[in-house]
């Protein structure tokens, strides 16, 4: 019985290992996107086409907008700071990248740069936690057992 506890918590920490390292992977790479766009990022005129709403909460934008005489679509635009979020129909200003136009943020999500560097580390850092206390005890119970007793 205490062999098949020891395999849940185990995989359970394995669980949130990894949901810390997917989410924490993906706050970093925006982080390095916005990092790029602050480095390099050219302000555009854009028109919010679509936009998808979840619940309360609208999640992303479709935006057109004009670089060199092409138009360029951007779909699935998360990095987008307004309140209230755009509409469609409606021209915002952003900022994107030249040499990869499909990166695209408002301002204020490149202003809000340290955010997501910290929840990208903060959600590494919690999910090494989390396993620790989960896989530390046992461990340190294993180490314990083979030294015997009185070691």
């Amino acid at each position: 019985m205490r062999n098949r506890a020891r395999r849940v918590r185990l995989v359970g920490a394995a669980l949130v290992l990894l949901l810390a390292l997917l989410f924490g992977a993906s706050a970093l790479v925006s982080a390095r996107e916005i990092a790029a766009l602050r480095a390099r990022g050219v302000r555009a005129t854009a028109t919010v086409v679509a936009t998808s709403t979840e619940g309360a909460r609208t999640s992303w934008a479709t935006l057109e907008f004009e670089v060199a005489g092409k138009m360029i679509t951007a779909s699935h635009v998360t990095r987008l700071t307004f309140s209230p979020y755009p509409k469609p129909g409606q021209q915002i200003e952003v900022v994107y990248d030249p040499v990869d136009p499909s990166i695209v943020a408002s301002p204020g999500a490149i202003r809000n740069y340290g955010e997501a560097l910290a929840s990208g580390a903060a959600s590494l850092v919690l999910g090494g936690l989390a396993v620790y206390t989960v896989v530390g005890p046992q461990l340190r119970a294993s180490r314990a057992r083979e030294r015997g007793p009185g070691a």
